[in-house]
């Protein structure tokens, strides 16, 4: 972070992803305990970037807070590669409906089902016209996904 704005590559540094993974990161600047974010490893996929900080979200939401355990309980760590194997799998089934249903011209969106406590955070609806921006959707995650499969 640093670094970006020393080069003039950025004006300014956005917080909202790395609070997902450490949600007393902005005191932890302040007070001068570190100078960036950890680096994310979903690198420039913002895609499972997203998906990830929309789970630890939901995660920290349905976990009651509590002064005596630490902030990020029941929050899942990105810098876990267990946990990073897991969530990649169940983000790539939630993904898998997603276009299903989006075939079947069917809306779903929602939080990818990783430890949110058995529940189903999503918003569906049937018999959506699937739009020219979907569409294009659809066929950017459908490359995606070949991509990723060449990858591995």
């Amino acid at each position: 972070m640093v670094k970006a704005v020393e080069s003039k590559g950025t004006d300014g540094i956005g917080l909202g992803r790395p609070i997902t993974q450490d949600m007393d990161f902005p005191l932890k600047i302040l007070n001068g305990s570190v100078q960036s974010a950890i680096e994310s490893p979903f690198g420039d996929d913002l895609v499972s970037n997203g998906l990830a900080c929309n789970c630890q979200m939901a995660q920290a939401g349905l976990t009651p807070y509590s002064p005596d355990k630490p902030l990020m309980e029941g929050v899942m760590d990105i810098t876990d590669e267990k946990t990073m194997r897991e969530f990649k799998i169940a983000q790539n089934e939630f993904m898998q409906t997603v276009v299903r249903k989006m075939i079947g011209k069917q809306f779903y969106h929602g939080v990818v089902p990783y430890k949110i406590n058995g529940q189903k955070l999503v918003i569906e609806s049937d018999g959506l016209e699937i739009s020219l921006l979907l569409r294009t959707a659809l066929w950017a995650y459908l490359a995606f996904l070949k991509a990723q499969y060449y990858m591995c």
